[in-house]
């Protein structure tokens, strides 16, 4: 090492410096720790104009040894030749630590300085920041700042105090912290140079344009991130594994179901830890009706995906196809199951709507395997023994115990109306009437169940409609005109006023009065209610108009004289 040393030396002395560069970089090989080296080649870069390299040369030396400060020199030198002034005047007071009276150093320094003061009187800009750069190396800075109301309180700020820090260690960072408000604050009222505060405008639009840097920078990575997916995706596809995943793809659309398992088959040779290759494998088995072996599959790809620590999506994958084969097969109950257990792992729109159609079907198998007329006859008359005893809660039970049994039986629902009205529940009876109607329309007794329920709810106008349309299917039913007559005379019969008021509000909230009353062509019926008794009386022939002007009477709207 010391041949190559000396060889260097002496080249550098004759200025062969690309010889002594040659001298050095061979000791370097043999003894990679030796400082002095790479000073050495440092110096020789320099004197070569290779400014860079010979920064990084002697940013080695110093590295090896701390207090090299012929290191420090010669990389503040390179520095000062590439025009980074700063940097070269942090090196020096890294120096300066270890030889404060080095006459090298010092004169280095003045250079610098005497430097920078020519560029900032040939640069306003520049002797700004030089201004600033001196303002900020002050020691009472953060004394200062803490004595000036304005500013005191960003001493208290972590942020703040780091940033000041930085600056001191660190000039060069000075553009990048000019952005902070707060900075140019301590600037203007601190340290008193001529700081132009930005405007809350200027704050808007730096923001913006930051934003949009944001962005940018966001959308670019984003395509970069799919442009390099895309060539991966390429890359892989070209391995012979993905050739027969391809190949079985195709074979698979084309429902050439024994290709596709063929291809699969081979992909699996190759690469058997795919889960993919495995579930793709499952599908053809579910398309060709082998859900035992099926099933059989993605049990061992699932061991396989756990023992391979396979992420949630794989996991719930497999879970999925377990699923779609058993509900192929109409084990609802498992199939549910297995769409709950896929969705524990990862939660997949597709799966969660196949496990609502599962569960819907489910449910509706159980309530039809449920059904049994005889059992539903059988709670029918313990229903009507209760009902008799008056025990209608009992009643009622066993009625809704009927119609599980026989949902098709609108008996069931008009005794369960019954035990509704004796409860006082009338709108729930209402309910099972109108479903007792629906299941039989022609059921007379329903409809004066129904009317009785609105009469108790002082719903006059729907009672009156419930017995008239009872009597449409069967107009000489003695219990319907009965209760109809019932109803006109507890219509015409004088009550209280709070009554008639009570009434008349609620019925102005139901939506089919209030359709009547908004139908202009009726609104001229009712202005010659009004004022002209005998065109009055020719409309209500209309059997209509007669319908609607009843309805409103029976629900307290229209008061007759």
């Amino acid at each position: 090492m010391s041949d190559h040393k000396s060889l260097g030396n002496a080249a550098l002395q004759q200025r062969d410096f690309s010889t002594a560069i040659t001298h050095y970089t061979n000791g370097i090989s043999e003894d990679p720790s030796n400082h002095v080296l790479y000073s050495n080649r440092a110096a020789a870069h320099l004197s070569l104009g290779q400014y860079e390299q010979a920064v990084t040369d002697a940013s080695k030396s110093v590295e090896l040894k701390q207090d090299w400060v012929k290191g420090y020199i010669r990389k503040a030198q390179a520095l000062y030749a590439l025009n980074r002034f700063q940097e070269a005047m942090q090196v020096i007071q890294q120096a300066f630590q270890y030889d404060q009276n080095n006459p090298q150093l010092v004169k280095l320094l003045q250079t610098i300085l005497q430097k920078q003061q020519q560029a900032a009187q040939q640069n306003p800009q520049m002797q700004t920041m030089m201004s600033i750069l001196q303002k900020l190396q002050d020691p009472q800075l953060m004394d200062n700042i803490k004595k000036n109301p304005a500013c005191a309180h960003f001493a208290e700020q972590g942020d703040f105090v780091s940033m000041i820090r930085d600056l001191q260690d660190n000039p060069q960072n000075l553009q990048h912290h000019m952005q902070d408000a707060r900075l140019l604050l301590i600037l203007k009222e601190v340290c008193g140079l001529p700081i132009q505060l930005p405007t809350q405008e200027d704050q808007m639009r730096r923001e913006n344009e930051e934003a949009d840097k944001r962005r940018a920078e966001r959308r670019r990575k984003e395509q970069e991130e799919l442009e390099k997916q895309k060539k991966d995706e390429e890359e892989r596809n070209k391995r012979p594994e993905m050739q027969e995943k391809l190949k079985g793809n195709q074979a698979y659309l084309k429902k050439d179901f024994d290709a596709a398992l063929m291809h699969y088959s081979k992909a699996i040779e190759l690469d058997p830890k795919n889960i993919t290759f495995h579930l793709n494998k499952a599908s053809v088995c579910i398309e060709t009706g082998k859900y035992d072996e099926c099933i059989k599959e993605c049990e061992q790809t699932l061991e396989m995906a756990r023992e391979e620590h396979a992420n949630f999506e794989e996991v719930a994958k497999i879970y999925a196809k377990m699923g779609n084969c058993f509900f192929r097969q109409g084990d609802l109950d498992k199939a549910v199951e297995q769409y709950k257990s896929s969705l524990l792992e990862h939660r997949a729109r597709p799966v969660v709507l196949q496990l609502k159609k599962a569960e819907e079907l489910l449910e509706k198998k159980r309530k039809e395997e449920y059904i049994n007329p005889q059992i539903a006859e059988e709670h029918r008359k313990k229903g009507g023994e209760y009902f008799k005893q008056g025990k209608f809660p009992e009643a009622k039970k066993e009625y809704d115990e009927a119609i599980k049994r026989d949902p098709g039986n609108h008996i069931h629902y008009s005794n369960r109306a019954a035990a509704y009205q004796k409860l006082g529940a009338y709108p729930y009876a209402i309910k099972d009437i109108d479903e007792c109607i629906k299941i039989n329309p022609d059921f007379s007794k329903a409809y004066s169940r129904k009317g009785q329920c609105h009469m108790i709810m002082k719903e006059y106008h729907k009672a009156l409609q419930a017995f008239d349309d009872g009597l449409k299917i069967d107009p000489q039913n003695a219990d319907l005109l009965n209760r109809r007559q019932q109803l006109m005379m507890q219509i015409n019969a004088s009550g209280s006023e709070e009554d008639k008021a009570e009434r008349r509000a609620a019925a102005l909230n139901d939506p089919e009065i209030q359709g009547i009353l908004a139908d202009p062509q009726f609104q001229h019926v009712l202005n010659k209610l009004g004022s002209d008794p005998q065109a009055a009386q020719q409309l209500m022939q209309d059997p209509q108009v007669r319908e609607r002007v009843e309805k409103l009477v029976a629900a307290g709207v229209l008061e007759t004289k």
